[in-house]
C-alpha cells in the first residue's frame, strides 16, 4: 500500500470514527441503548436470583442460548463505543468499562474454557459465570443522566450503588454457603437481610465459620465504611455549596421553544432584552428564555426575573464552557443562542476574544450533540469591527444564520448620522422597539410622537401585481391603499444571490417569476403586511399563493427570516407561530442553498495587506478566505476537534494576543489608495500628522466654523468619521475632537487621510476647554460615555474567575457612575450655548431624569423615559438600544443589514446585482438589463430637507405624492421643530398621518439618491410647475415632430389649422428654450459663485497658513536672538568672575 493510499485509508477511518462518535452522542440513540442495557441487566439479575430458589427452569438449552445472546448484545455495545471513542484511555478506566470487565469478560472466559457456551447446569463454575452478572446493577446508574437536579442525581447514585453492593455481597455469601458452608442452607433473601444487618451493626450475628466467608464480611464492612461517608458527603456538598440556581436544570418541550442567553448580562441589558422578547407585538405564543451564567444573579437581576411578566425567564448558574452545564439548559434544542457583551468594557479586544471563543466552544458542542439537523441561529454582540471580521474568518464555514451586531460601528455611525439628520436616534430607536397603543393624551405633540412609535419595519413579499411596475409606482400604490411606506426592496435571483436596495427610484421590478422581490415597509402591524403580500389577487390565487412559495404562510414557517411583529393573532398565524417568525423562502430555494453550501465565492480583497473590512465581507455567502487569514486562524479550527480545557485556555490567550498585534498592524498599514474608503469618502492627498492639526485653542478660528465637537474617544474613530466624510455629501462639517488624552498612533492612523479634523486637548467637564474648542460657533456636540469598567485578564484560578465575572457584570451603581460625568458635560455645554443640538450617550435610561425639568420629569414617571421631550428630539442615545436590536435580530434577521445601509449610507460602488431590473426612461420606454447590472447610485441615503413653501399649511400626503412621483424621493417622517404644534422642543414623527398639516417649522426625513439642493424650499412652486409644463410640451413636440417626419409620404393634405398648431408649438418651444437657457445661466452663475467662494476659502486658509508660518519664523528668530544674548551675558559673566 502506497503512502497516499495509506493516508486516504486513515482519513476515511477517521471520518468513519467521527461519524460513529456523533451517532452515539445522539439523544435518541443513547435513550434506546440505555433502555436496552438496563432491561437486559435487569433480566440477567432477576434470572440469577430466581435460579437460587428454583434452578430447573433455567437449566435448558433455550435459556442458555438467550443468556449468551444477551451477553453478546451487551458486549457489542461496549466494543462499538470503544472503537468510536476519541479518548481511548479515558474510556478504558471509565465506570462503564469497569462494569463490562467485571460482568462480561468472566462469563465468556468461563463459557469458552469449559465449552459450555450454550449449556446451563448446576456446576460451580457455571454458577459463578452467572453470579458476576450482579455487578450489572451498577448499569442502572445511567438513568441519572435523565434527571434534572444534581441532588436527585446524587441520591439516585447512592441508592443504586448501595443496592448493587448488597446484591453482590449477598450473592457472594450465598455462593460460598453452597460449596463451603454446607450446614447453612438459607435462601437468597436471608443473605440480603444478613448483609443489611452487617452494614448497620458492623458484623452483629455472624453465623459463618469458614475463613473465606469471614474475609468477604470484612471486605463488605470496609466498603461500607468507605462508600457511605463519601457519598453522603457528596450529597451534603451539593446541598450546601450550590445555590438553587446551580442545581436547576431545564427540561425542553417541543410545544414551548426556548432561547439561551450567555455573556455579560447587566440589569439594563436584561430588562430591555426581555421587554422586547416578551412583547405582545411578537405574538402570544409561549416561549422560555434561559440565562446561563457562571455566577448567581445579583439582587436587582433576581428581583427582575421574579416579576410576573418575566415568569418564563429561567436562570441557571453554570459555566458555558462546560458540556455538562450546556446540557443542563438544553442548548442543543434551543431556537437561538444569544451572546451579550460588556458594552462598557475598557478592553474591547479581550471582550471580543472572550465572546468569539465562547461562540466557537458552543458551536463545537452543537456539532456533536445537535441531532435534529436544524441550524441554531446565533445572535451576538461584538464591540469592535475587527472582532466581527475575525469571528467570521475563524469559523471558515457557512454563517448565514448568525446575526453579529458590531456595537461600536452601529453606535458611532448612528451618532455621526444624527449630526446630519437631527432626531435620527429617536427615529431608529422607535423602529427597532415595540410600543403599545397611546392613551388619551392632552399634548398634541406627544400623541403624534406616540403614534409614530407604533410603526415598525416589516419585510413582506411583494405580490405578482407589482411585477413590471416601477418602484415609485409601487410606493404610491401602497401608501394610498394601506398608508404604509415602502422604502426598500430585496431581490433574490435564481442563483440564491440577494441584493438590498433602498429607494432605487424608477427601477422596474422584475417581471420574471424566478426572481423573488421582498419589500421593506414601515407599517403598524402584521395584518397590514399580510394584506400587502396578497394584494390585488382573486380568492383562488390567494389560496394557491398561501400554499406555494413566498407567501405569508411560508413567511411564518421559515426559520430564516423575518417577520417581525404581529400585534394580534391572525388567521395567517395558525401555522407554526412559535415565535411569530415570518420569512418567505421556498423549498426550492432551500434545496438550492443546501447544494451551494460547498461552493465558494471569491472575496475580492482590495486591501493587499491581508486585511478584510467588514463592509467588504458578506457573512451570508460562502467565502474563500484570503490565504493569510486562513493561516491566522488554523488554531481556532483545532478547537473544534479537541475541546480540552487546556487547549481552550491557550487558544483564548492566543486570540487576544493576535487581536492586539494584528489589528494594530492592519490599521497602521492601512493604504487608502488601495482601499474602498478612497472611492466612498472625501480624502486628502497626503497623510495629515496629528501634530499638524493639534491646537491649543480654536476659539474664533476660521478652521472651526459650523463644526461638530466630539467629546471623548473610541478605539475605532473611523466609524464616526466615515458618515461625515461620505462622498454623497456635497459639503461636510469640520470635526473638533476634545479629549484629555491625545489619540493613540493606531487611532490616528485610521483617520489621518480625512480632511478638516482637528484636536484640542481638554475635557467637556471644563467650560474653558469647551470655549477653546470654539463652542460658540459649533452646530453639534457629541458626548461619549466614558469607559471605566475594566475587563480582567483571563486566569485559570476559579476564585479569580469568579471575581472577573463580578467585575464584568455591571451593577446599577457602576452604570450610574459612568453617567455622572456625562451629565456634568451636558450641563456645561448647555450653560455655554443653550440652544445647540447635543447628542449624548447614556448607559442607564433612568439617569435621564437629571437632565429634565419638572414637567418632563412627570412625563417620564408616567409614561417612561422614551416619551420625554429630550429623547423624542433625538438627543439621547442609550446603550440598551443595542440590546433591543439584539432581540429584534432574532425575530428579524434582515433588520441589521438594513440599519447598516441606512446609517453608513450607499457606498455607490459598481456592484453587480443578481436580478433582471429595468430602468424607466423619460420617454416612458423600459430598458432592460439582463441578470447583472451596474447599480451605481441606485440605492439612496438619508437626508433632511425643509418643507417646501408650496406645501406649507397643506396635508402631508400631498408632499409625499409630490416627492415620490416628481423627485423619486421617499419621505419617512417629520422632524418638527419647536412651535410646529404645542411643542417647545423638537420631536420626531414617524410616518405622519396623511392629513397632518405641515408648517414652516417641519423638516422632512427622506431617502434620496443625491443630496437635495438648496432650492428644495421652492419645490412644487409656480416656477417649478411652469418649467415642468414647458418640458412636457417640449417632449410632446419632439414626439410629434419625429412621428410627422416618418409619415410625410403618407400625408396628402395638411389643413391650415394643423399649420397654426405647429406654429404655436414652435413658438412655445422657442419660449421654453429661452426660459431653460435663462435658468441654466442662473445655475451657472450660482456654481461660479460657489467655486469663487471655495477658492476664497482656500486662499484664506493659505493666507492663514502663511501668517502662522511667518509668526513661527519670527518667534524662532526672536528665540534665537534671546538665546544668543543670554549666551553672551553668561559668557561675559564668566569672564568677569574669572578676572575677579
Amino acid at each position: 500500500m502506497s503512502d497516499d493510499e495509506e493516508k486516504e485509508f486513515k482519513h476515511k477511518q477517521r471520518q468513519t470514527k467521527q461519524q460513529l462518535y456523533q451517532f452515539i452522542q445522539r439523544d435518541e440513540f443513547n435513550l434506546i441503548i440505555d433502555c436496552t442495557n438496563m432491561s437486559l441487566s435487569f433480566i440477567l439479575i432477576f434470572a440469577y436470583i430466581y435460579s437460587t430458589y428454583d434452578p430447573y427452569p433455567f437449566q435448558n438449552a433455550t435459556w442458555a442460548v438467550f443468556n449468551t445472546i444477551f451477553h453478546l448484545i451487551l458486549l457489542s455495545e461496549w466494543i462499538f463505543k470503544l472503537y468510536a471513542t476519541k479518548h481511548f484511555q479515558s474510556f478504558i478506566i471509565s465506570s462503564e468499562s469497569i462494569i463490562a470487565t467485571l460482568s462480561l469478560f468472566p462469563y465468556f472466559i468461563i463459557k469458552l474454557s469449559t465449552l459450555k457456551l450454550f449449556i446451563e447446569d448446576d456446576d460451580k463454575v457455571n454458577m459463578f459465570a452467572n453470579l458476576v452478572c450482579l455487578f450489572r446493577g451498577l448499569e442502572f446508574d445511567r438513568m441519572k443522566k435523565y434527571l434534572d437536579s444534581e441532588v436527585n442525581k446524587q441520591l439516585t447514585s447512592i441508592m443504586i450503588t448501595t443496592a448493587t453492593l448488597v446484591l453482590c455481597a449477598a450473592g457472594a455469601l450465598h455462593f460460598n454457603s453452597l460449596f463451603l458452608e454446607s450446614e447453612l442452607h438459607f435462601k437468597f433473601h436471608y443473605f440480603i437481610y444478613f448483609v443489611m444487618t452487617t452494614i448497620s451493626t458492623m458484623g452483629y450475628e455472624n453465623k459463618f465459620s469458614s475463613a473465606i466467608s469471614r474475609v468477604l464480611i470484612i471486605i463488605l464492612v470496609l466498603l461500607a465504611l468507605t462508600f457511605v461517608p463519601y457519598q453522603t458527603g457528596q450529597l451534603i456538598r451539593h446541598l450546601s455549596s450550590k445555590s438553587y440556581y446551580a442545581r436547576l436544570n431545564y427540561k425542553s418541550s417541543q410545544a414551548v421553544p426556548h432561547i439561551v442567553i450567555l455573556g455579560t448580562i447587566s440589569l439594563n441589558a436584561a430588562e430591555n432584552f426581555f421587554k422586547e422578547l416578551f412583547h405582545e407585538d411578537h405574538g402570544l405564543a409561549q416561549k422560555h428564555a434561559i440565562i446561563l451564567s457562571p455566577q448567581r444573579p445579583d439582587v436587582n437581576l433576581e428581583s427582575l426575573i421574579q416579576q410576573p411578566e418575566y415568569s418564563n425567564v429561567i436562570y441557571i448558574q453554570g459555566d458555558p464552557h462546560l458540556d455538562k452545564d450546556l446540557k443542563r439548559c438544553q442548548i442543543e434544542k434551543a431556537k437561538a443562542i444569544i451572546i451579550m457583551c460588556n458594552k462598557q468594557s475598557s478592553d474591547p479586544t479581550a471582550e471580543d476574544s472572550k465572546t468569539i471563543l465562547l461562540a466557537i466552544v458552543i458551536k463545537s458542542y452543537l456539532k456533536q450533540h445537535n441531532t435534529t439537523g436544524i441550524k441554531i441561529r446565533f445572535c451576538m454582540q461584538i464591540l469592535r469591527q475587527e472582532g466581527k471580521t475575525h469571528y467570521f474568518l475563524s469559523l471558515n464555514k457557512q454563517t448565514k444564520f448568525d446575526q453579529v451586531i458590531c456595537i461600536e460601528e452601529l453606535k458611532m455611525s448612528l451618532l455621526a448620522k444624527s449630526c446630519l439628520c437631527p432626531g435620527l436616534i429617536a427615529f431608529i430607536s422607535n423602529l427597532i422597539a415595540s410600543s403599545g397603543n397611546p392613551p388619551n393624551l392632552p399634548q398634541k405633540w406627544l400623541n403624534e410622537y406616540w403614534i409614530g412609535q407604533g410603526f415598525e419595519i416589516y419585510k413582506t413579499l411583494l405580490p405578482n401585481f407589482f411585477r413590471g411596475k416601477s418602484f415609485t409606482q409601487t410606493v404610491l400604490i401602497l401608501y394610498k391603499q394601506f398608508q404604509v411606506i415602502l422604502f426598500g426592496i430585496e431581490i433574490s435571483s435564481p442563483n440564491d444571490y440577494e441584493k438590498n436596495l433602498l429607494n432605487p427610484g424608477d427601477i422596474i421590478l422584475p417581471s420574471n417569476p424566478n426572481y423573488r422581490v421582498m419589500g421593506y415597509i414601515i407599517c403598524k402591524d402584521k395584518e397590514t403586511a399580510d394584506e400587502i403580500s396578497i394584494y390585488k389577487q382573486s380568492n383562488q390565487d390567494k389560496i394557491n399563493q398561501i400554499k406555494s412559495d413566498g407567501t405569508t404562510r411560508r413567511l411564518l414557517e421559515s426559520e430564516e427570516t423575518v417577520n417581525i411583529r404581529p400585534r394580534r393573532p391572525t388567521i395567517f398565524q395558525n401555522v407554526k407561530t412559535l415565535f411569530g417568525f415570518s420569512q418567505a423562502e421556498s423549498d426550492q430555494k432551500k434545496a438550492t442553498a443546501a447544494n451551494n453550501q460547498s461552493k465558494n465565492v471569491i472575496l475580492h480583497l482590495k486591501n493587499q495587506r491581508g486585511w478584510v473590512r467588514t463592509d467588504m465581507f458578506d457573512p451570508s455567502q460562502d467565502t474563500l478566505i484570503h490565504p493569510k487569514e486562513n493561516q491566522k486562524f488554523d488554531q481556532l479550527q483545532e478547537i473544534e476537534e479537541n475541546s480540552d480545557d487546556q487547549q481552550k485556555d491557550i487558544a483564548e490567550m492566543q486570540i487576544k494576543e493576535k487581536f492586539q498585534k494584528e489589528t494594530a498592524r492592519n490599521w497602521l498599514q492601512l493604504d487608502f489608495n488601495n482601499n474602498k474608503i478612497e472611492k466612498t469618502s472625501h480624502l486628502t492627498n497626503e497623510k495629515v500628522g496629528l501634530k499638524d492639526v493639534t491646537f491649543k485653542t480654536l476659539q474664533d478660528s476660521i478652521l472651526a466654523q459650523n463644526h461638530v465637537i466630539l467629546c471623548g474617544l473610541v478605539a475605532n474613530l473611523i466609524n464616526f468619521i466615515l458618515p461625515l466624510r461620505s462622498k454623497y455629501l456635497i459639503t461636510y462639517p469640520p470635526i473638533v475632537i476634545l479629549n484629555d488624552q491625545e489619540p493613540t498612533e493606531k487611532q490616528w492612523a485610521q483617520i489621518c487621510y480625512f480632511p478638516e479634523i482637528y484636536f484640542v486637548k481638554g475635557t467637556a467637564m471644563s467650560q474653558r476647554d469647551l470655549i477653546r474648542a470654539n463652542i460658540e460657533q459649533a452646530v453639534r456636540v457629541v458626548i461619549l460615555s466614558p469607559k471605566e469598567i475594566s475587563t480582567a485578564k483571563f486566569e485559570d484560578d476559579s476564585q479569580e474567575n469568579d471575581q472577573i465575572f463580578q467585575q464584568q457584570q455591571l451593577t446599577k451603581d457602576q452604570e450610574d457612575l459612568l453617567d455622572a460625568k456625562t451629565i456634568f458635560k451636558y450641563r456645561n455645554v448647555i450653560r455655554l450655548k443653550p440652544h445647540i443640538q447635543i447628542v449624548t450617550e447614556f448607559v442607564s435610561p433612568s439617569n435621564i431624569q437629571f437632565l429634565l425639568f419638572d414637567k418632563d420629569y412627570d412625563l417620564m414617571k408616567q409614561y417612561g423615559y422614551n416619551h420625554t421631550p429630550l429623547f423624542a428630539s433625538g438627543q439621547i442615545y442609550f446603550s440598551s438600544v443595542m440590546d433591543g436590536l439584539l432581540c429584534q435580530s432574532f425575530y428579524n434577521p434582515a433588520l441589521v443589514q438594513v440599519l447598516y445601509q441606512l446609517l453608513v449610507g450607499n457606498i455607490k460602488e459598481n456592484e453587480k446585482t443578481g436580478a433582471s431590473l429595468e430602468y424607466q426612461q423619460g420617454t416612458g420606454q423600459k430598458q432592460t438589463k439582463d441578470y447583472c447590472f451596474e447599480d451605481k447610485d441606485i440605492s439612496s441615503n438619508l437626508f433632511q430637507i425643509p418643507v417646501p413653501k408650496a406645501f406649507q399649511k397643506k396635508p402631508f400626503q400631498k408632499l409625499f405624492y409630490h416627492l415620490v412621483k416628481m423627485k423619486q424621493i421617499v419621505p419617512l417622517g417629520l422632524y418638527r421643530l419647536g412651535g410646529a404644534t404645542d411643542n417647545k422642543v423638537p420631536y420626531i414623527c414617524t410616518n405622519p398621518e396623511p392629513n397632518t398639516i405641515l408648517t414652516n417649522k417641519d423638516i422632512v426625513l427622506v431617502l434620496a439618491k443625491e443630496m437635495p439642493q438648496s432650492d428644495s424650499i421652492n419645490w412644487g412652486g409656480p416656477l417649478e410647475e411652469m418649467i415642468q409644463k414647458q418640458r412636457q410640451a417640449h417632449n410632446i413636440y419632439k414626439k410629434k415632430e419625429s412621428t410627422s417626419s416618418s409619415e410625410d409620404n403618407d400625408l396628402i393634405q395638411i389643413n391650415d389649422n394643423n399649420d397654426k398648431e405647429v406654429q404655436r408649438e414652435k413658438q412655445y418651444k422657442n419660449e421654453t428654450e429661452q426660459v431653460i437657457k435663462k435658468i441654466q445661466n442662473v445655475i451657472e452663475d450660482v456654481s461660479k459663485l460657489e467655486q469663487d467662494s471655495e477658492e476664497l476659502k482656500s486662499q484664506m486658509r493659505l493666507r492663514q497658513d502663511r501668517i502662522l508660518k511667518r509668526l513661527k519664523d519670527v518667534f524662532n528668530e526672536e528665540l534665537i536672538q534671546v538665546q544668543q544674548k543670554r549666551a553672551e551675558v553668561s559668557q561675559n559673566f564668566t569672564y568677569k568672575s574669572s578676572d575677579d
